[in-house]
C-alpha cells in the first residue's frame, strides 16, 4: 500500500515536471 502510494506521487511529480518543461519549452520559442 505504501510503496503505491510512493510510485504514484513520483509519477505526478514526472508529469508535472513534463509541464513544466512543455512550458518553458514554449516560451523559449
Amino acid at each position: 500500500m505504501f510503496y503505491k502510494l510512493t510510485t504514484t506521487r513520483i509519477n505526478i511529480i514526472r508529469v508535472l515536471h513534463e509541464k513544466m518543461d512543455f512550458k518553458t519549452n514554449i516560451q523559449n520559442i
